[in-house]
Formats: C-alpha cells, sequence, structure tokens
C-alpha cells in the first residue's frame, strides 16, 4: 500500500523491515538482525510488556532470547511507509506467523497442532538515511 508521504526508499525499507522479521521468526539469526538495526532503534514485540529503545538495549533483549523463538513461517506480508523528513522513514505492516510444526516422535493417535497467529507489526526501526546508505554499500 502507498501512503501519501511515502518514503522515496519505500521498497527497500520494506525489503529490509521483511528481512527483519524473516531473521528473527524463521531463521532465528540474532546476530545478523543486531548488524542491521540503527542506534536509534525502538523495538514493539508482540506481547503487550514488549518494548524498548536504543541498540544496546534491544540487542542485549534478541541476544537473551537467541536460540528460543520456534521456527515460524510468514505470510500475507503487507506494508506500508511513511516519511518522517528526509532521512528518517517508518514502516508499519501486518503478516501471519504461523510456528513450523515440530519433528518430534509421537504416540500413535496423537496429532501435532499448527497454529497460525495474526501480528500487526509496526516497523521495529527508524532508518537513518546514512544507515540505509551503509546497507546498501555506499558509505555514509
Amino acid at each position: 500500500m502507498t501512503l501519501p508521504n511515502s518514503c522515496p526508499c519505500e521498497h527497500e525499507v520494506i525489503a529490509l523491515t521483511s528481512l527483519i522479521t524473516h531473521k528473527y521468526y524463521c531463521e532465528n539469526d540474532v546476530k545478523s538482525i543486531i548488524s542491521l538495526l540503527d542506534r536509534d532503534v525502538v523495538w514493539l514485540g508482540t506481547a503487550e510488556h514488549e518494548y524498548a529503545a536504543g541498540l544496546e538495549t534491544v540487542a542485549e533483549i534478541f541476544r537473551r532470547f537467541a536460540g528460543q523463538v520456534p521456527k515460524c513461517d510468514i505470510s500475507g506480508e503487507e506494508y506500508s511507509t511513511l516519511s518522517l523528513g528526509p532521512d528518517a522513514c517508518l514502516c508499519a505492516g501486518r503478516l501471519w506467523i504461523c510456528h513450523r510444526p515440530l519433528h518430534r516422535h509421537q504416540p500413535a493417535g496423537s496429532s501435532a497442532h499448527h497454529h497460525g497467529v495474526p501480528a500487526d507489526r509496526t516497523g521495529p526501526a527508524l532508518l537513518s538515511h546514512s544507515r540505509l546508505q551503509s546497507l546498501r554499500g555506499n558509505g555514509g
């Protein structure tokens, strides 16, 4: 969806938001996620108490839960951007997150349940122009 005052680099910001989301829910690749965050990151989790600001604070939260997030599949991603100025952009969206079934031995007659959970997400970071440039490989 394109909003009025969309970010000029909308497609790149959406791609980065999707990449970070997949790195977290599908791969649990905390190291890669932290390397992509801006120092002024604001993180909003899915639980009501999950909110943090600043790279070190957010990075510590991700490190604490490394390896504990069950692998998930993501579908139905929808994102939009809003320009907050010449060098800042907000990305928000919604998606479906579904835990992958566990491959454990199950007694005969039992069944595994596979639940999908919708997640309305606000992008986890405000990307500065210089940070976006560095992610593009163009320096600062």
